[in-house]
C-alpha cells in the first residue's frame, strides 16, 4: 500500500469514497461512471493490493444492474488476485460475484454453492460482516422450506447488526430476509412487521432505486477495462 506517494494514493481513495456514497444513494449512473475512474487509476493498475480494495469499493454496480459481463470480469479479477496472493478476502469476493452471476442465470444450486464458498473464504479471512451478508443472501435464495435454525441464525444476525450499525443497507437487508423467512414459515404477522420496518427504514435514509438498464456509461466502463 506504500508503493506510491501519499498524494497518488489519496487520489484513488477519493473516487472510492464517492463510489460508496453513490451506492448508498442508489445513484447507479454516477456509480457506473465512477467505476471507470477507479479501475483505470494508475495506483490500481500498478499495485495489486490497492486494486483489490478498489474493486471491492465499486463491484456493487455490476450486481445492482445484474450486468453479467461486468460481474464475470469482477469475479475473474478477484479469483486471479486471490490465487496470486493467497488472499481469502479477494477469493471470497470472487465467489460472491460468481454466486450473483449464477443466480441471475437461474442456476440456484450453483448460486448456493458459490455463496457457501464465499462464507468459507470470508470466515477464513475473518470478515464477520461479509459472512453475515452472505448468510443473509443465502437465506433469500434457498428455495427449501426454512427451519428453526435458519430463523435463529437470521434473528441473531439482525440483532448483531442493530448493535454494530454497519450501514450499507445491511440492517435493512437482514430485516427483509427475516420477514421473507417468517412468511415462508407461515408466520405472517412477524413477516409483516419485519418487511414494513425494513421499508420504513429504507425510506428514512432516502434510498432510491433506478431501472436496471445498461447505460452508455456502463458500456464504456466495460470497454475500457483492460
Amino acid at each position: 500500500l506504500h508503493s506510491f506517494p501519499t498524494r497518488r494514493s489519496s487520489d484513488l481513495v477519493q473516487p472510492m469514497i464517492r463510489g460508496i456514497y453513490f451506492y448508498r444513494c442508489g445513484d447507479l449512473e454516477l456509480l457506473a461512471a465512477n467505476l471507470d475512474r477507479i479501475v483505470s487509476h494508475p495506483v490500481c493498475r500498478r499495485n495489486d493490493q490497492w486494486r483489490i480494495i478498489g474493486l471491492v469499493s465499486c463491484c456493487n454496480v455490476s450486481l445492482l444492474r445484474m450486468d453479467f459481463v461486468l460481474i464475470q470480469r469482477f469475479a475473474d479479477e478477484f479469483f486471479l488476485l486471490g490465487e496470486k496472493y493467497d488472499s481469502a478476502f479477494a477469493s471470497g469476493y470472487g465467489y460472491f460475484m460468481l454466486a450473483y452471476l449464477k443466480y441471475g442465470k437461474c442456476d440456484i444450486p450453483g448460486a448456493l454453492k458459490a455463496i457457501d464458498d464465499s462464507i468459507e473464504a470470508f470466515s477464513k479471512y475473518g470478515g464477520d460482516l461479509l459472512v453475515k451478508e452472505s448468510i443473509i443472501i443465502r437465506s433469500l435464495w434457498n428455495e427449501r422450506e426454512p427451519d428453526e435454525r435458519t430463523i435463529t441464525e437470521l434473528e441473531y444476525i439482525r440483532a448483531a447488526l442493530n448493535e454494530e450499525k454497519p450501514g450499507h443497507g445491511l440492517q435493512e437487508l437482514a430485516m427483509t430476509a427475516l420477514g421473507v423467512t417468517y412468511k415462508r414459515m407461515g408466520r405472517f404477522d412477524g413477516g409483516y412487521v419485519m418487511l414494513t420496518e425494513a421499508l420504513a427504514s429504507v425510506k428514512k435514509i432516502g434510498a432510491k432505486a433506478e431501472p436496471d438498464r445498461k447505460s452508455v456509461v456502463g458500456k464504456e466502463c466495460r470497454s475500457r477495462w483492460s
